[in-house]
């Protein structure tokens, strides 16, 4: 009787265990990220916002958001928005309803390129503009699809049409909640996002 009292209480402690620590770990943000080496981050200050058909959310609210806590981070970060000639052209990814293949951004039919000393695919962009110095020194983002619930922040270096900068955080959108844990959920993300930015030069 004793054994089985035993196996009972912590059968039943571990399902407590696993229940608790699930949630923690499904609510838990990951975050990946790649970058055209050779870029001199520190002298692209100011940016403007783009858009990918397809690729954000329809929800005006969302957007709005999404929108919002990127642009405190970039002034964190010492960038501006600007309409004239901004260095930057900026664009986020989301997947709210169903997964999605990460789009790249394209004016009028042309698809913009990976930056120089980008890894993609095992393969490096040699493309004009920047130096080639090496490989991403810190983390790589290879990603082809966006999970439920991800976001995908790009940076494009609007002079040589190159994509300079990707981040990709897991969980940063709730789709059940109160209005003020959504927005906590999701500036904490995009916070994160914004950790490893701008990356430090290799030496």
């Amino acid at each position: 009787m004793v054994r089985r009292a035993r196996k009972s209480f912590w059968g039943a402690w571990l399902t407590i265990l696993a229940a608790v620590c699930s949630p923690l770990h499904a609510m838990a943000q990951t975050v990946s990220y790649n970058y055209a080496e050779g870029v001199n981050f520190a002298l692209l200050r100011t940016y403007e916002w783009v858009s990918i058909e397809g690729a954000g959310t329809a929800d005006q609210t969302l957007d709005g958001s999404i929108r919002q806590a990127i642009e405190v981070q970039l002034s964190r970060k010492g960038l501006t928005r600007s309409a004239d000639h901004a260095q930057l052209l900026i664009v986020y990814q989301a997947s709210v309803m169903r997964e999605k293949e990460i789009k790249m951004y394209g004016i009028e039919g042309f698809a913009w390129g990976y930056g120089p000393g980008w890894i993609r695919d095992q393969s490096y962009g040699y493309n004009h503009g920047y130096t080639f110095v090496g490989v991403p020194s810190i983390s790589t983002s290879t990603d082809s699809t966006i999970p439920i619930g991800n976001l995908v922040f790009d940076m494009y270096d609007s002079a040589y049409q190159d994509l300079i900068w990707r981040a990709h955080v897991s969980n940063a959108l709730m789709f059940v909640g109160d209005v003020d844990k959504k927005w906590r959920r999701l500036n904490k993300a995009v916070t994160q996002l914004f950790g490893p930015y701008p990356p430090k030069p290799r030496r």
